[in-house]
């Protein structure tokens, strides 16, 4: 990736035709930054010159690309349990987490999930409350929140997409199956327990005797208790959940977001299954994560006296609000004097920008980029930007000739020290009519060369400006002089006009 170090100038002393020029960056290039990880995609660039504009667009990156989750931790998510023969700390188990999908928002946020406090009873799925925040250190106030409601484990449970685009969350089981079946009878337990307890039981006991489901099998669960051998009275904070009459297989719902199958089967009262639950985390654990976007994107030009030499035109910056981006980095006067304007078509994901301050039948290039700064403790004095998608060379022109104007030729007279043209010497012949031949003489009258203009001709850089690199018909470079030009039409509309050039030594 190119590493810009901002507000260092470069061709201090070049010409510049607009007050943006003061925004040159020197650029240096380097493999990669230490704590710069984001993978910068490359966007794809469409120019559409016309007379002294032109119209510079781009899509928008498709979510997820550029776009990244990460330095995912969790914070004190267990809790200490005891200690082992070393006198080491013994943790509870929590479940394992994972933060899925692609991030799609355009501005960098940060992630924290807390649990949210259950009290036991029947139906009492776990809730996860996520918020973001504007900035890396969550120390801002939040700008979006909301509430997952996680019932089965192994399953992705979606964060609002205006929250955090395109995320979601998944946990792990958290419970134990049943030690043993309940007679003959085969159970499982589902869901996710959403209790406070660090580490507790659950256990499923029959109140009568059936040879089958079909005479009205009456049970109870018991939990969340310490032990699955416990007797009535059972201790405060215990919760004992009569099932409906079972006649038949089927799933219950029972304590703390959890759920009981049945098959069919014999048992005899008294009789139990047990199974352990451990939280998902603690409440006073949170699992935080980055999310990160490139920042915006970056338009390049180039043009004379070198259209391969790019400065930096301007910056799209991404908002973080209702207008999503902005074009930034030319201070408003300088904008109004540079004539560039900027907007981000939501509905058709597309981006518009128009350069004004330029000139007919003058080569530009263009580029654009993505970049990115301040990323995961970088410096902020540094700037990160991708490859770029680079333009031909273009010349912006009118697409018909002003018909109240004569045909010219310019720069007249030409000075071949003058820093008109990059590489060799140049003319442009405009206001043309969009077929013509152009005959050249000297001032006596010799012929000097003969030029055609039209579609398709490799001179003609517009349908109303062709160029001559000031050579003869047989390659050779004429001396300086006074040269006469006859231009006359060969379409369809008839057309006849003379005039002088003067070339200087």
């Amino acid at each position: 990736m190119k590493q810009i170090s901002e507000g260092t100038a470069r061709d201090a002393g070049r010409p510049r035709p607009v007050a943006w020029a003061v925004l040159l960056w020197m650029v240096a290039w380097v493999a990669t930054a230490g704590a710069q990880s984001l993978d910068l995609p490359v966007p794809e660039l469409t120019v559409e010159p016309s007379s002294r504009s032109v119209r510079i667009t781009w899509p928008a990156i498709d979510g997820g690309v550029g776009r990244a989750i990460t330095n995912i931790r969790p914070s004190g998510l267990a809790d200490s349990i005891g200690v082992d023969v070393n006198m080491n700390p013994i943790f509870a188990e929590i479940s394992d987490f994972e933060i899925t999908g692609q991030y799609e928002l355009d501005c960098d946020y940060y992630l924290e999930l807390i649990k949210v406090s259950s009290t036991p009873g029947v139906n009492r799925n776990l809730r996860v409350q996520y918020q973001t925040f504007l900035n890396t250190s969550g120390s801002s106030g939040a700008v979006g929140s909301g509430i997952l409601v996680i019932r089965e484990p192994d399953t992705t449970y979606p964060f609002d997409p205006a929250v955090a685009g395109g995320l979601g969350m998944r946990f792990s089981p958290n419970v134990t199956q049943p030690s043993a079946p309940l007679g003959t009878i085969a159970l499982s337990v589902g869901g996710m327990n959403s209790t406070n307890s660090v580490r507790k039981f659950y256990f499923v006991e029959a109140l009568n005797t059936v040879s089958s489901l079909s005479q009205g099998l009456q049970a109870r669960v018991v939990g969340p208790v310490d032990s699955p051998t416990l007797m009535p009275p059972f201790p405060g904070g215990t919760l004992v959940v009569t099932l409906p009459t079972i006649t038949a297989p089927g799933t219950f719902p029972i304590q703390d977001g959890m759920s009981l199958t049945v098959t069919d089967g014999a048992v005899t009262a008294g009789e139990r299954s047990s199974w352990e639950a451990h939280y998902a985390f603690s409440l006073r654990g949170k699992i935080n994560a980055n999310l990160q976007s490139f920042e915006g994107y970056h338009v390049w030009r180039g043009d004379l006296p070198n259209v391969d030499d790019f400065t930096l035109l301007g910056e799209i910056q991404a908002t973080c609000n209702a207008e999503r981006y902005q074009l930034v980095l030319l201070a408003g006067d300088e904008l109004t004097e540079s004539d560039v304007s900027f907007r981000y078509i939501a509905e058709e994901g597309l981006f518009e920008m128009f350069d004004r301050d330029i000139h007919n039948d003058f080569p530009y290039r263009y580029a654009l980029s993505t970049f990115d700064r301040d990323f995961l403790g970088n410096p902020t004095d540094l700037t990160f930007d991708s490859e770029r998608d680079e333009s031909v060379k273009l010349y912006p022109a009118s697409t018909a000739r002003d018909e109240d104007a004569k045909a010219f030729v310019f720069p007249n007279p030409y000075n071949k020290t003058a820093a008109f043209q990059e590489g060799d010497r140049r003319v442009v012949f405009t206001n043309l009519p969009e077929e013509c031949t152009i005959r050249i003489f000297t001032a006596a009258a010799d012929h000097v060369a003969t030029l055609v203009h039209g579609p398709g001709e490799s001179g003609s850089i517009s349908t109303t400006s062709r160029t001559w690199n000031l050579r003869t018909d047989v390659g050779r470079p004429v001396a300086a002089g006074i040269f006469m030009f006859y231009i006359e039409g060969t379409g369809a509309v008839s057309f006849q006009q003379s005039g002088k050039l003067i070339v200087v030594r």
